[in-house]
């Protein structure tokens, strides 16, 4: 992202905490704060034993069921280390144990880095390190990719395509702040500090939400959300009904693909933190569907991602 700004010559500040915010100024009164957060579920180095297996915690909302077998990357003072996290074979398992199990410990689980010892982990890994699935985009058909963390890189990812179609435009505002948040996987923490710096009168987050088009999910529970059918704009008391309304009436005017979701209490995104800024935040959230989230095959489409751009370049453009 930094190499990005600084190859574009687009002139950022990164704050204490580590949110990562440029801007486009216009004429205008008020100020407008889009935000996406960049961070990422994970794990982090929690101990290493006599034998260089590394032990781990999670970092964020991750599902101890999926871990085995995995392949991660552990960050270490700025060198990336390739692991496993081992798996037992099948046929050493007991019979009567159930090795999908979710209700796993997560201190039964291990990193295989290919040590010998102890010692031969000195140096290359630490305690607190923090450790990510292993990299592995791929596309599944022309539209539709997978990936790990495409919550909420989707979102960074459409707010600098956003701003490339903003460059050269005009807009209504005093200024349109763009804030990639870190921490939210974690309670929302960096967003916090950057609104409040910020101060706008007005706020919009972009982050995915659940797909529910596929096998197992209650739609009567979860709402009907597809891939490829356009962005999602949720409405419930975490919102600014007026702001929401805004975004859909956008959508139906220029015939954007969109859908509506019902979210009637904490969204679990970034703008249940703007809300509540200082004196209080007008307040929206557009998102884009996403399979198999906190998952290292998360799956989303390009098509949602350019409806949600279309439809918040029309706002920038021609709101106040």
């Amino acid at each position: 992202m930094l190499d990005y700004l600084k190859n574009h010559n687009v002139p950022y500040e990164q704050d204490v905490i580590g949110n990562i915010i440029f801007q486009k100024k216009g004429p205008g009164e008020k100020t407008l704060m889009l935000v996406a957060h960049y961070d990422e579920i994970g794990l982090s180095v929690k101990y290493i034993d006599d034998n260089g297996y590394i032990y781990f915690s999670t970092i964020g909302g991750v599902d101890t069921s999926i871990l085995r077998g995995q392949k991660v990357v552990i960050a270490h003072n700025g060198h990336f280390i390739n692991g496993v996290i081992g798996a037992k074979p099948i046929h050493m398992i007991n019979n009567t144990k159930n090795s999908n199990d979710k209700s796993i410990d997560v201190s039964d689980l291990w990193i295989d880095v290919g040590a010998i010892d102890k010692e031969d982990v000195r140096g290359l890994v630490s305690v607190g390190d923090p450790i990510s699935f292993s990299p592995n985009y791929a596309e599944l058909n022309d539209v539709f990719f997978t990936s790990k963390s495409i919550d909420n890189r989707v979102g960074v990812a459409s707010l600098f395509t956003l701003y490339e179609k903003l460059k050269d435009v005009s807009i209504n505002y005093k200024s349109i702040y763009f804030v990639l948040s870190c921490q939210e996987e974690l309670g929302l923490r960096g967003a916090k500090i950057a609104g409040f710096n910020i101060n706008p009168d007005m706020c919009i987050a972009i982050d995915v939400t659940h797909a529910t088009d596929y096998p197992s999910i209650n739609k009567n529970k979860y709402g009907d959300i597809r891939l490829n059918r356009g962005a999602v704009i949720p409405f419930g008391s975490n919102f600014t009904f007026a702001l929401q309304r805004s975004l859909r009436d956008i959508a139906n005017k220029y015939g954007y693909p969109y859908q509506t979701e019902s979210l009637p209490g904490h969204s679990g995104t970034d703008i249940a933190e703007i809300q509540l800024l200082r004196g209080g935040c007008s307040s929206g959230l557009i998102s884009i569907p996403c399979r198999y989230m906190h998952t290292p095959i998360e799956t989303a489409t390009f098509n949602d991602m350019k409806s949600v751009v279309d439809i918040l370049f029309e706002f920038c453009c021609n709101n106040e």
